[in-house]
């Protein structure tokens, strides 16, 4: 048996425990299962010696109430790492994501914008087809809201706000007041 079972001293040999004096034998019997009464012998120590401690000797087990040692890096700045390197990817995050989805939006208005200049021109051209005699156009979006001449279901926007400006000619077109690059190309010329 290389453990005491009393106090969980190594024992190397002998008939006592070399920490606790329990006898080897009331060892074997508690290994056993059978409860044995041990009397401990009196232990004297010269003063400033800590007794040995564990089960059975009166004394606290040894390393009781010994704090483990601090570590030598504080915690505080491992949380402010953290926290700067969080920071950081975020900032990072919305400076990459923030531009591309103010282009994408962009340039998705401008091609909604471009679309709907389209169908109002398309819807022109059809409410001159209507007609026997060439060159009988709208003189407004709401001429061809009619009864009768209706070539639009309802009159577009632009996506980044506003309506469409009638500009008259022949054929009349409509202009995008709200920015420069929304344009199409109509009769062989850029409109915006």
């Amino acid at each position: 048996m290389p453990f005491c079972t009393v106090c969980g001293t190594y024992m190397d040999s002998g008939d006592v425990c070399p920490q606790c004096g329990t006898p080897v034998d009331a060892c074997r019997q508690m290994e056993a299962g059978r409860e044995v009464q041990i009397e401990q012998p009196p232990q004297y120590y010269e003063q400033g010696q800590q007794p040995a401690g564990g089960p059975g000797t009166g004394f606290p087990p040894p390393g009781y109430g010994v704090q483990a040692p601090k570590s030598k890096f504080p915690i505080w700045i491992f949380v402010v790492a953290g926290i700067v390197v969080m920071v950081a990817f975020f900032g990072l995050f919305i400076a990459i994501t923030v531009p591309v989805y103010m282009n994408a939006r962009g340039n998705a208005q401008r091609r909604v914008c471009q679309a709907n200049m389209r169908t109002i021109d398309g819807a022109i051209q059809s409410y001159e087809a209507m007609f026997d005699k060439p060159g009988t156009y709208p003189d407004s979006l709401d001429d061809m809201m009619q009864p009768g001449t209706k070539t639009l279901r309802s009159i577009p926007t632009c996506p980044c706000g506003g309506g469409y400006v009638w500009i008259e000619g022949a054929p009349p077109y409509v202009s995008c007041p709200n920015n420069a690059t929304h344009t199409i190309q109509v009769y062989g010329r850029s409109r915006n």
